[in-house]
């Protein structure tokens, strides 16, 4: 019996970041080719907002920009990545940088074995290729030609798994506590075994989530294990009852926002796929917007983006 010769893996997308916060911003299937050394343009972007004339200084640093032509800069960070012109998105090489395939995990807890069942139904998660639209174009609107916005193929499914790390806590050494892994997410595992203190006044955590959050902005689950949960819920009463009764709001708004799971010993399979979400928008540095956190969660990002505008202006 004859059988047609198996095909070779479809050619994926490379996926370019900001080079400083590592947002996702271009993907090589959009660019343009150009012999003008040192310059990238493209007719497609996403996550990068374009301004008026902001960094109008900034501009000598770009050959050929025009008057009319507007700043392209990072969602995330603010950092100026280059300009746009009627038709084209010019960007600076040195302030984007090519991604690579590697989805990084860090994995913290007081228990190595609860970390390493964590590391086992990550390195076990099947991702699947993810659709992604892209936000910015310069090729006439939707509405205009009455098609759906551009999209591509993620590439994750033919990929990988996650590389884990793995660090054991300790409840002396938690206060100032800096993370210094580099990750795409971060993920807290606590076991409950009665009074539960995570976040706010009591919280165990507090200087550990805040390091967690500023490294990866904002990428972060907190796993509370040892708490029975609904398979259709990813949160139970308890949590809720932590959030409005216990002095912990902010574990409530982390809540809200899907980045806490209760569970009593394995992931649901709603837990899984959401599981899957938070690494594919972590992979991408999706920017995080969460209005209603705490003042210090969002002056923490804040500062990482002046830091990141401060840093842009040097070079």
């Amino acid at each position: 019996m004859e059988t047609s010769a198996q095909q070779p893996p479809a050619r994926r997308p490379n996926l370019f970041c900001c080079s400083w916060c590592k947002t996702f911003v271009a993907v090589s299937e959009h660019m343009v080719p150009s012999k003008c050394e040192g310059y990238s343009f493209l007719t497609q972007m996403t996550n990068v907002k374009v301004g008026e004339a902001k960094f109008l200084a900034w501009k000598q640093q770009f050959a050929g920009v025009g008057e009319s032509d507007k700043d392209i800069s990072c969602e995330t960070c603010n950092r100026l990545l280059g300009y746009h012109q009627k038709d084209t998105f010019v960007v600076k090489s040195e302030r984007v940088k090519e991604r690579d395939g590697v989805l990084r995990v860090s994995v913290y807890g007081f228990k190595a074995p609860d970390l390493k069942v964590i590391q086992q139904t990550l390195e076990n998660l099947k991702l699947e290729d993810h659709s992604i639209s892209m936000s910015l174009s310069t090729t006439p609107s939707a509405a205009e030609e009455n098609d759906p916005s551009p999209t591509f193929q993620l590439p994750l499914a033919d990929r990988s798994p996650p590389i884990v790390h793995c660090g054991v806590l300790l409840k002396s050494a938690l206060r100032g506590f800096q993370v210094k892994e580099d990750a795409d997410l971060i993920i807290l595992t606590h076991k409950n075994e009665g009074r539960v203190f995570l976040t706010d006044r009591n919280g165990f955590y507090n200087d550990f989530l805040l390091s967690a959050w500023k490294k990866t902005a904002g990428h972060v689950l907190i796993l509370l294990t040892n708490s029975a949960t609904a398979e259709e819920s990813l949160t139970n009463q308890q949590l809720t009852t932590l959030s409005t009764q216990g002095d912990q709001p902010t574990l409530g708004v982390l809540a809200r926002h899907g980045k806490v799971l209760t569970l009593a010993s394995e992931l649901s399979t709603r837990q899984l796929q959401h599981l899957k979400q938070l690494l594919v928008d972590a992979y991408l540095r999706s920017p995080v917007r969460l209005e209603d956190l705490p003042a210090a969660y969002q002056e923490a990002l804040q500062r990482k983006a002046e830091n990141a505008g401060l840093r842009c202006s040097l070079l």
